[in-house]
C-alpha cells in the first residue's frame, strides 16, 4: 500500500490543506500541538470513520468552521496496481457523516457502513490490525516493556492477530454446548412408543363406532325430510289461502273507516255552507256605507299632505336662520390664519437643521465605541496570552533544569537559564502593549461621553420642534375645515331657498281637518267587517264543490264494501282446518331438527376421533424422526471435537513459529542500528526481549534506556513487518511517532541510517518528530506549521 495524497478541510487546526506524498524516508517536522498527529491521523479517519479518531466526531471539525461547512478528507493510495480514492465527509449542524470510494475512477462503495466493510474486506484488516501494522508510537513501544509477561505475551499475540484464533475456539465451545443442548431438549422429547400404539388400536375402534352412528342418524334424517316436503306442499296452499282471507279482512277494515270519515266531512261542509249563505246578505246591506268611507278617505289624504306642507316650511325657516348665524362665526375665524403657513416653514427649516447635527454626533459616538471595542479586544487577547506563557513558565520552573523536557525527553539543562529569559522578555513587552491599548481606551471613552452628552441636548431639541411643528399643523388643519364647512353652509342655505319656494302656501284648517278624522273612525269599523265578509264569501264555491266531490265519494265507497263482503263468502276459508294441518307440520319439522342434531352431534364425535387417530400416528412419525436428529447432532460434536483440538494445536504451533521470526527480524534491525555492537536479540516465552553481550544473553532491563527504547523499536518494527507480510500487502508504508526522544545525536544518526535502508522493504518511511536537529536526515520533509489564529499549514520541503 503506498499513499499518494491527503487532502484536508476544515479537519482539526486544518482549514484547508493538500499534501502529495512521496517516495523514500520522510520526515514531518513541528513544534508540539501544530498538527503532525491530525495528519497522520486524518488517515485512519478517511478508512475507518470516528473510531479511528482520538476524540469524539464533535472536535474533529475545525474551531470556528461555520455549521454548514463541511469537515472533509480526501485520500489516495496504489494496492495491488489500482488506484484508489477514499472521500469522507461531515455535514451540518448535526455532523452527518458519509464515505465513498472510487478504484480506477469507478464507484465502488457509498455510505458509512458499505465502505469500512469495502475496506476492511480490501485491506485485509480491521482499524486495530491496520494501525497496529502501520503505526508505532514511542508510548507504545515502551509499553511493552512496562507489561507483565502474561500482558506482554497477550499484547503481542493481540497485535498480530492471532487472537482471532481464539474467538474461533471460543465459538466452536459454543457449537458443542449448543449442540449438547439440542440433543438433551430432543431426547426428552421422545414419546413411549407402546403407549402410542395401544391408544391408536383404542382411538381407530372409537372411530369405527362413531362412523356407524352418523350412517344411522343420516338415514333418519332423509325419511323425516321426505315426510315434512309432502306435507309442506299442502300447508303452503292453506297459508296462502289464509293470506287472501287476511287481506280482505284488512280491505273492510279500512273502507269502512274511510266511509264514516267521508260522511262527517260532508256533514261539516254543508253547516259551513249554511252560515256563509247568512254572512252573504249581511255583506250586500253595508255596500252604501263603503262609497262613503272612500270618499272621506281621499279628502282626509288631502288635508294630512297640506299639513305636512306647513309644518316643513316652519322647520325650514328655524334651519335657514341657524346656518345663516354659523357662517357669520366661521367667515369671522377664517379672516385670523393669515400667519400660520410662515410661521410653519420655519420650524421645519430648524428641525432639518437639527437632522444634520445629530447624524454628525450619532456617526461620531459610532466611532468612539468601534475604538473602545478594539483597544478591549486587544487587551483580552494580550491577558490570555500572557496567562497562557506563565502556565508554561511555571510548569518548566516546576520540573527544574535537571528535568527532562516533557516534550522531546531531553534534558533542560543549560537551555533551562535560555528558555526563563525567553519567558520574562515576552511577558514584559506584551505588558507594555496591554498598559498601551489601555490609555488608548480611556481617550476613547471620554471623546465618546462627551459626543454622548452632545447628542442627547440636539434630540431634546429636535423633539421640542416637532411637537411645534404638530400643533401648527393641527391648527392648520382646523382653518382648512373651517373653510370646506363655510362652503357647505352656503349651499345649504341656497338648498333650503328653493325648498321654500317650492311648498304651497294654501291655508290649513285644522279644526275641520279633526272633524273628517272622527267621522273616518266611525266608518272604518265598519270597512274592516265588509272587507272580512268578501274574504268570507268567496269561499261559498268551493265548499259547494266539495259537498258535491264528498258525496260521490261515500257512494263509491258503500259499493266497494259490497264487493268484498261478496268475495269473503266465496274464499271459504276455515281456521280450525289451518291450525290442525299446521299443528302436523310443526310435529314432523320438530322431529327433523333433533334428527340434524344428532347428525350434528356423532359428525363431531366422529371428527374427533379421526383426530387423535391422526395425532397418535404423527407421535409415531415424530419419533421416528427426532432418533435421526440425536443421531446426527451425535456426530456433528464429535466433528466440532475435532475441530476444535485441530484449532488448538495450530494456535500453539503457530505461537512456536512467530517468537523465533520475531527474534530474527528484531535481531537484523538492532544489529544494524548498533553497527554490530549486539548481534542477536532473542525472545522469550513470555515475550520478554533478551539482549546477547559478548555471547551472554542479558534481560533488557540490564542496558541502559536508550537501548532498551531502540530494541522496543527493533521489535515494533519487526511486528509491523510480520503482520504486513501476513496480509499480503508486500511493500507499503510505516509511520513512526517520536522515537528519538531518549536517543543521542549518534544514535539517532544511526536510526536514520538503519530506517533508510528499511525503503528496499517498505517504500515510505515517515517519521513524526519535534526535534529540529535532525530535518537534513530524512530525504523528503512536511513542515507542519500553526499561525496566530491557530490555524495549522503543511508544506513539502
Amino acid at each position: 500500500m503506498k499513499l499518494i495524497s491527503l487532502s484536508l478541510k476544515n479537519y482539526r487546526g486544518y482549514e484547508a490543506a493538500l499534501i502529495e506524498f512521496p517516495e523514500g524516508l520522510i520526515g514531518i517536522v513541528g513544534v508540539n500541538g501544530a498538527g503532525k498527529s491530525s495528519l497522520i491521523e486524518a488517515i485512519g479517519w478517511a478508512l475507518y470513520g470516528t473510531d479511528a479518531a482520538r476524540t469524539a466526531k464533535e472536535q474533529i471539525k475545525r474551531q470556528g468552521a461555520a455549521p454548514s461547512d463541511i469537515t472533509q478528507v480526501i485520500l489516495e493510495f496504489e494496492l495491488d496496481g489500482n488506484h484508489f480514492q477514499v472521500v469522507r465527509e461531515m455535514k451540518g449542524a448535526g455532523l452527518t457523516s458519509d464515505a465513498a470510494i472510487h478504484v480506477n475512477k469507478k464507484p465502488m462503495a457509498r455510505g458509512t457502513n458499505a465502505s469500512l466493510e469495502y475496506i476492511t474486506k480490501t485491506l485485509r484488516m480491521d482499524r486495530e490490525a491496520f494501525f497496529t501494522s502501520f503505526f508505532a508510537k514511542q508510548k507504545e513501544l515502551n509499553a511493552l516493556s512496562d507489561l507483565q509477561a502474561a500482558q506482554r505475551k497477550m499484547r503481542v499475540i493481540k497485535m498480530l492477530g492471532i487472537d482471532d484464533i481464539d474467538r474461533a475456539l471460543d465459538m466452536l465451545r459454543a457449537d458443542l454446548r449448543d449442540a449438547k443442548t439440542r440433543a438433551d431438549t430432543l431426547s426428552e422429547r421422545v414419546l413411549d412408543e407402546n403407549e402410542l400404539a395401544v391408544g391408536l388400536k383404542a382411538k381407530t375402534d372409537a372411530l369405527e363406532a362413531a362412523t356407524l352412528r352418523v350412517e344411522e342418524a343420516a338415514s333418519k334424517k332423509a325419511l323425516l325430510k321426505a315426510e315434512l316436503d309432502e306435507l309442506g306442499a299442502a300447508f303452503a296452499a292453506l297459508k296462502e289461502k289464509r293470506e287472501t282471507h287476511a287481506a280482505l279482512a284488512q280491505g273492510y277494515a279500512l273502507k269502512t273507516n274511510d266511509l264514516k270519515t267521508a260522511n262527517d266531512a260532508l256533514e261539516g261542509l254543508q253547516a259551513e255552507r249554511d252560515e256563509l249563505l247568512v254572512q252573504g246578505e249581511r255583506l250586500k246591506s253595508l255596500a252604501p256605507k263603503m262609497a262613503e268611507y272612500q270618499a272621506m278617505r281621499l279628502k282626509l289624504d288631502e288635508m294630512a299632505r297640506l299639513e305636512a306642507d306647513d309644518k316643513l316650511a316652519k322647520e325650514l325657516m328655524t334651519q335657514r336662520n341657524d346656518l345663516t348665524a354659523h357662517l357669520s362665526e366661521l367667515e369671522n375665524d377664517l379672516i385670523k390664519a393669515g400667519d400660520l403657513e410662515e410661521a410653519l416653514n420655519k420650524l421645519r427649516d430648524s428641525r432639518g437643521n437639527l437632522e444634520e447635527e445629530i447624524k454628525g454626533a450619532t456617526e461620531a459616538l459610532s466611532d468612539a465605541k468601534g475604538a473602545i471595542q478594539g483597544e478591549r479586544a486587544k487587551i483580552s487577547h494580550l491577558k490570555s496570552r500572557i496567562g497562557e506563557l506563565a502556565g508554561e513558565r511555571g510548569a518548566i520552573e516546576k520540573l527544574g533544569p535537571k528535568s527532562n523536557c516533557p516534550t522531546c525527553l531531553r534534558p533542560l539543562g543549560e537551555d533551562f537559564a535560555k528558555i526563563e529569559e525567553h519567558f520574562a522578555k515576552e511577558m514584559g513587552s506584551l505588558s507594555g502593549e496591554m498598559d498601551a491599548a489601555a490609555e488608548q481606551m480611556k481617550l476613547a471613552e471620554a471623546k465618546a461621553e462627551e459626543t454622548k452628552a452632545l447628542l442627547v441636548r440636539l434630540e431634546k431639541e429636535q423633539a421640542k420642534a416637532g411637537q411645534d411643528i404638530s400643533q401648527k399643523d393641527l391648527e392648520k388643519r382646523d382653518i382648512q375645515h373651517k373653510a370646506k364647512e363655510a362652503e357647505s353652509l352656503k349651499k345649504s342655505l341656497l338648498s333650503l331657498e328653493n325648498k321654500l319656494k317650492k311648498l304651497k302656501t294654501e291655508a290649513f284648517d285644522a279644526e275641520k281637518y279633526a272633524d273628517l278624522k272622527a267621522k273616518a273612525i266611525e266608518l272604518e269599523g265598519l270597512s274592516k267587517e265588509f272587507i272580512q265578509l268578501e274574504k268570507e264569501t268567496e269561499r261559498l264555491g268551493k265548499i259547494l264543490a266539495e259537498i258535491e266531490s264528498n258525496s260521490k265519494r261515500a257512494k263509491e265507497l258503500a259499493e266497494e264494501l259490497s264487493k268484498i263482503e261478496g268475495e269473503g263468502k266465496k274464499l271459504s276459508f276455515s281456521k280450525e282446518d289451518f291450525a290442525a294441518k299446521e299443528g302436523a307440520y310443526e310435529a314432523v319439522r320438530k322431529s327433523l331438527n333433533e334428527a340434524e342434531i344428532e347428525l350434528e352431534k356423532a359428525s363431531g364425535e366422529k371428527k374427533l376421533y379421526l383426530a387423535e387417530v391422526e395425532r397418535l400416528k404423527k407421535g409415531l412419525e415424530d419419533n421416528e424422526k427426532l432418533a435421526k436428529e440425536i443421531a446426527a447432532l451425535k456426530k456433528e460434536r464429535l466433528g466440532l471435537s475435532e475441530l476444535k483440538r485441530i484449532f488448538e494445536s495450530f494456535k500453539n504451533d503457530l505461537i512456536g513459529r512467530i517468537r523465533p521470526a520475531l527474534s530474527a527480524k528484531t535481531s537484523a534491525l538492532f544489529a544494524e542500528i548498533t553497527e554490530g555492537r549486539y548481534a542477536k536479540v532473542e525472545l522469550s516465552e513470555d515475550y520478554e526481549l533478551m539482549i546477547y553481550d559478548a555471547g551472554e544473553k542479558f534481560s533488557i532491563n540490564r542496558f541502559s534506556g536508550g537501548e532498551e527504547d531502540l530494541a522496543n523499536l527493533c521489535l515494533r518494527i519487526a511486528i509491523s513487518k510480520l503482520m504486513i507480510e501476513g496480509s499480503g500487502q508486500g511493500a507499503g508504508f510505516i509511520v513512526l511517532d517520536e522515537i528519538f526522544g531518549s536517543q543521542d545525536s549518534a544514535r539517532q544518526e544511526n536510526i536514520i541510517g538503519a530506517l533508510t535502508r528499511l525503503l528496499n522493504q517498505f517504500k515510505q518511511v515517515f517519521i513524526i518528530t519535534h526535534v529540529g536537529e535532525i530535518k537534513d536526515s530524512f530525504e523528503h520533509v512536511i513542515s507542519v506549521k500553526e499561525d496566530e489564529q491557530g490555524l495549522s499549514s503543511l508544506r513539502l520541503e
